[in-house]
């Protein structure tokens, strides 16, 4: 997939992060910036240690601690398909179902194939996959939500699937794309998101709610006084996995993270995100960080990815814990409020 990518991207120093990533360089990111360019000699450093990681996998077993220290320093763009797969161990549920199963399912019926033919469109317009009607990626990504649509039908299509499953076919092949979607909206917890009930998103944001006043109660105390709730900006970050929400080097950062620190990897970056982001934030009325959250920040003038990962590495051990307290404390009074949990998750 990377190689149709570089094809058709510029060869020029002046698009390398576009060229890497197969979007259509924009005039204002027209040039490459000291911190990505120090990221990119990062990476080059990394790629050997990935490609033997890889390479010997199946006559070592790695520990846990060093792949995910290894992932948080980010895997290399050329080889973060194979890791992503390595690391939520997809190819183990795909030969679990056995051969031909992700063709059967693609014969199955989906009730879900209006909604998602009108998301296609809207979906990473500028990367050369997913351009037009006629691009490679189009049918690859339709084929996929369709297929876990029938895999899943108990939550079948939630929109903010759509750029999940488009990422992970920037890195891979359809089929193997697929069984990486499978387990992170299963084994990562992503599908209370997407239940018709969002009770998951809801318990979310409550928690969310509770490390924010714990972490960061300076920006909590300013969000109140400008009338924000963080579903007003947060809710999306969660759905898309805040795709669309930051610059792209750093989305793909967040996956690497996401898959080796599971749902908790949300909670610990937004905790780091708007900690890095506080001061400016501040300064800002309901309007204007409305804005600056939803549109604004993606362009990633505010945003140093490397610091932004080293804040998360720094906080995850803290962030974790007080997540899973503040999420055991309100599920325990949702069931002493009489809500029926796993009705609710369907």
């Amino acid at each position: 997939m990377e190689e149709a990518v570089l094809a058709v991207a510029s060869n020029s120093a002046a698009n390398w992060v576009h060229a890497r990533f197969g979007f259509v360089c924009p005039a204002h990111h027209s040039s490459e910036t000291e911190a990505e360019a120090e990221s990119r000699r990062k990476e080059a450093k990394r790629e050997p240690v990935w490609a033997e990681l890889l390479g010997s996998w199946e006559n070592h077993h790695w520990k846990v601690k060093t792949l995910r220290r290894l992932a948080l320093k980010g895997i290399p763009n050329s080889l973060r398909g194979e890791a992503w797969q390595r690391l939520t161990l997809s190819a183990d549920l795909r030969a679990a179902h056995g051969p031909g199963c992700y063709q059967a399912m693609l014969e199955g019926e989906s009730q879900c194939v209006e909604r998602i033919g009108k998301d296609l469109p809207r979906t990473f317009r500028q990367h050369v996959l997913f351009k037009d009607a006629h691009s490679p990626g189009q049918q690859s990504l339709r084929n996929l939500l369709l297929a876990y649509s029938v895999y899943n039908p108990t939550v079948g299509y939630c929109g903010g699937m759509m750029s999940i499953a488009a990422i992970l076919l920037m890195h891979m092949p359809e089929e193997e794309a697929f069984w990486v979607f499978v387990r992170l909206t299963l084994d990562r917890n992503l599908e209370p998101l997407y239940v018709r009930s969002l009770l998951g998103l809801k318990q979310s944001l409550h928690v969310l709610d509770r490390l924010l006043a714990v972490f960061l109660p300076d920006l909590a105390r300013h969000l109140s006084a400008e009338e924000i709730d963080t579903n007003m900006f947060a809710a999306r970050w969660f759905l898309t996995l805040f795709t669309h929400s930051m610059p792209f080097s750093a989305v793909v950062r967040f996956f690497d993270a996401f898959v080796v620190d599971g749902f908790d990897a949300l909670f610990i970056m937004i905790i780091a995100l708007l900690g890095l982001l506080t001061d400016h934030i501040k300064t800002l009325k309901m309007d204007q960080i409305l804005r600056f959250l939803h549109t604004e920040l993606e362009r990633g003038e505010l945003l140093d990815v490397e610091k932004l990962m080293k804040r998360y590495a720094k906080l995850s051990t803290r962030v974790r814990s007080k997540a899973h307290h503040f999420s055991k404390q309100h599920r325990a009074h949702l069931e002493r409020e009489g809500v029926d949990l796993v009705s609710a998750n369907k």
